[in-house]
């Protein structure tokens, strides 16, 4: 508790000292404007709020369009949204070493690093591409192109202000963007994206491989093999969540590729970009983005965690919860699939909807109770020494917690991906559909006794191929080795 205590007030600290110093930046710039001493306070205070928190709001009247070429508007956007990106752990750590940048940590090195290189490609990249683009950089003096073509560095990877139509930039410069706000910030920062610390990781595994490494290594330190497992973790996901919305906007909409790209990109990033066509999207397809924004922002892993895991965990780690909700969860167990079913009929209908829904609801429990028996048969030797070296939260689930209830998630796979096939027949047998389950009730209707057993065996089949291919991989799972290896010692 205490080095929660501690970061929470240097967090508090310095988001109010960055915020109120943003303040006084913009304040002279609106007094200026004309606007009267209580307004230009109130749109100074917004603003640096807004800039440092990445949140990408303006409440000026027409944006920031008129300010492109206003230095004293954009500097202090640039400056505040690269302090709020950089990270909370980065800037806590140059505080502390300012005069000492070599007892900075890894982290900090490499954050710093590649975001400041990632400014540079990506204000460059801009410069290049819109240059002389008479609806964006190429209607204003050289000053103000190179001024805007910094904020481009910076507005991509977080906060999304632009002085500039960015649905008139050029395709290349959308795609440059793309990868850009796909990046995002600074770990435990403001700034969405999967980070920058995972893209450099990512980059530097492939420089290693490409040399012939061994060991990947930077600033004189070796990075575990575990933070490289995770990065690539974390942007295949990123990856795959931002691909199948694509495709979802793709098929909603008569929109290309580019722009749909732009739009589910920056969602993800929760960026802020758009090329303006958001507003006028279906129904659908804004509630695809709402999804996209919420993963975004909570991380690819954590979602996939909170998805897979939600209950079990909160289950062990809260025991009034569970004294409260384990006796609904093994009553839950006691409704037969057959009843469930006429229910989902009638809020529903027919179709495959409510037989996927039945499925979840019979193999949801079990899975949630077997990797709950999992966690609370964790050696707690283990997870106290992992508490002190300063484990918490998504770090003790994702580093400790998870890999050490390995074997019991995939026993309740297997023993949910069995009763998911039960679930899926009587389903079928009742809320219409064209498998196996409607194959059995044809068959049964026909007092087809050959076909029932023929039927019958193929599911049985389908049920022992799944469980022994469940069985192999946690045979074949190193951590499930080792852990098997220590409990044997």
């Amino acid at each position: 508790m205490g080095q929660i205590s501690t970061l929470l007030k240097a967090v508090i600290a310095t988001s109010l000292s960055m915020q109120a110093l943003l303040a006084a930046m913009f304040l002279p710039r609106f007094l200026a404007m004309g606007f009267d001493p209580v307004r230009a306070i109130w749109d100074a205070v917004f603003m640096a709020i807004s800039v440092f928190n990445n949140a990408g709001f303006v409440i000026l009247p027409d944006g920031l369009a008129p300010h492109v070429t206003d230095w004293w508007m954009l500097i202090p956007i640039i400056l505040g949204t690269t302090v709020g990106a950089i990270g909370f752990p980065v800037i806590m750590d140059v505080a502390k070493h300012l005069r000492t940048p070599r007892r900075w940590r890894l982290h900090t090195k490499l954050t710093l690093s590649t975001y400041l290189i990632l400014a540079f490609v990506g204000a460059l990249a801009m410069a290049l591409t819109e240059w002389h683009n008479p609806t964006t950089l190429g209607a204003i003096d050289t000053p103000s192109k190179i001024l805007n073509a910094m904020l481009a560095g910076v507005n991509s990877r977080s906060s999304g202000l632009s002085a500039l139509d960015v649905g008139a930039m050029h395709s290349q410069t959308h795609f440059v963007q793309d990868i850009l706000m796909m990046i995002g910030g600074g770990s435990a920062s403001t700034a969405g994206g999967v980070k920058v610390t995972t893209f450099a990781v990512l980059v530097l595994a492939v420089i290693a491989e490409a040399r012939g490494d061994r060991d990947i290594e930077t600033f004189g330190r070796r990075i575990p093999t575990s933070t490289i497992r995770l990065s690539v973790a974390v942007s295949l996901l990123g990856l795959a969540l931002v691909a199948i919305s694509v495709v979802l906007l793709l098929s909603m909409t008569d929109y290309t590729l580019d722009i749909i790209l732009l739009e589910t990109v920056s969602a993800f990033a929760t960026v802020g970009l758009s090329t303006g066509i958001t507003p006028i999207l279906p129904v659908g397809a804004k509630y695809v983005l709402i999804f996209l924004m919420f993963a975004g922002r909570t991380g690819s892993m954590t979602v996939a965690a909170a998805l897979a895991l939600p209950l079990a965990w909160a289950l062990h780690h809260c025991r009034l919860f569970s004294r409260a909700t384990l006796p609904y969860v093994a009553a839950s167990q006691a409704v037969p699939a057959i009843a469930i079913a006429p229910l989902l009929v009638l809020w529903i209908g027919y179709g495959t909807l409510p037989v996927v829904i039945l499925c979840a609801f019979m193999v949801f429990f079990p899975i949630t109770v077997t990797v709950l028996l999992g966690l609370r048969g964790l050696d707690t030797d283990v997870i106290d020494a992992a508490r002190l070296d300063g484990a918490h939260g998504t770090s003790m689930l994702v580093y400790m917690e998870l890999p050490m209830t390995l074997p019991a998630v995939l026993t309740g796979l297997r023993t949910g991906f069995t009763l998911s096939i039960t679930g899926a027949v009587v389903g079928e047998m009742t809320m219409g559909g064209t498998g196996l389950g409607l194959l059995l009730s044809s068959q049964r209707d026909a007092v087809d006794t050959t076909g029932l057993f023929s039927t019958i065996t193929l599911l049985c089949t389908l049920a022992t191929t799944i469980h022994w291919a469940l069985t192999e991989l946690e045979h074949r799972s190193r951590t499930v080795s080792a852990l098997r290896g220590r409990r044997a010692t």
